[in-house]
């Protein structure tokens, strides 16, 4: 097994079990010409996601975009950390990109949902939301847990 092999499998492991620093430790380890490879830029997502390291988690999932624009959820990890260390609007605008080449994605219609709320778009948020739960029932219960959302839910329930 590759020095390269242990490393991420160790920064795995401490993700399972909440050593997010250890883990960044890991990655650090990996040679930089394998840092950009898709199952180093995913782990290094989770572990900066969860250390609330907006800047390097968004780079890692817009480096994990352009290897992989055919996954919405890597579109989602790079709206959301990138609202975060950025803006709405960034993030916003990364979602509107995402939606053009997943249209009928009920996780980016959500996403999108979320964000126009927060811009203060209820209309918007509340259709976006409608199209997510139409496409997939699952996000009605998850529109209802969320708090930001408690303005919408007697339209969505």
């Amino acid at each position: 097994m590759g020095e390269f092999v242990q490393h991420l499998i160790a920064a795995q492991g401490y993700i399972e079990l909440e050593m997010f620093e250890a883990a960044a430790d890991e990655l650090e380890q990996i040679d930089p010409q394998r840092r950009e490879l898709p199952a180093v830029l995913a782990c290094s997502v989770a572990v900066y996601t969860s250390m609330e390291n907006w800047v390097l988690a968004e780079r890692a999932a817009g480096q994990m975009v352009k290897l992989r624009p055919s996954l919405p959820e890597c579109w989602v990890h790079w709206a959301y950390s990138a609202g975060c260390c950025q803006s709405l609007k960034v993030a916003r605008k990364i979602l509107m990109d995402a939606e053009k080449l997943h249209p009928q994605n009920a996780m980016i219609q959500f996403h999108l949902g979320i964000y126009a709320g927060n811009v203060g778009d209820r209309d918007e948020a509340k259709s976006r939301l409608m199209a997510a739960i139409t496409m997939d029932e699952k996000f009605r219960q998850v529109a209802l847990d969320d708090p930001n959302l408690e303005s919408l839910w007697p339209e969505i329930t």
